[in-house]
């Protein structure tokens, strides 16, 4: 089964979860580790994803374009220079469909999960 299509599948389905007329879109945690250090547009820009938080669940991602950010340390002061990095939710705000942030995740996850 195309991942990609799970969304529509459930919605017709009418399967999900909730009772009150909204459907969540089901989300499989090892097939969104397949997705670690593969490259993903958010925003318009190039990024990485760095790590996946099951909870939510969302996708850490990296700037490609090797921008940086200065990180403080536990006292508030800038202490050195790191990859630009932002969160990012999997699902939309009412957790039926992909984010549209993330525009070709789902293709992606469908071409991940057609290799070996």
């Amino acid at each position: 089964m195309r991942f990609a299509s799970i969304a529509t599948e459930y919605r017709e389905a009418g399967r999900g979860g909730r009772t009150d007329g909204f459907r969540f879109l089901p989300i499989d945690p090892e097939r969104l580790r397949k997705l670690l250090g593969q490259p993903l547009i958010f925003q318009g820009l190039p990024y990485q994803v760095l790590d996946v938080i099951e909870e939510g669940p969302a996708l850490v991602l990296r700037d490609a374009r090797a921008r940086k950010t200065i990180q403080a340390n536990q006292h508030g002061e800038p202490s050195r220079w790191v990859p630009h990095t932002v969160t990012v939710a999997v699902l939309n705000d009412r957790r039926d469909d992909w984010n549209p942030a993330l525009a070709d995740l789902p293709a992606l996850l469908a071409a991940l999960s057609e290799q070996p």
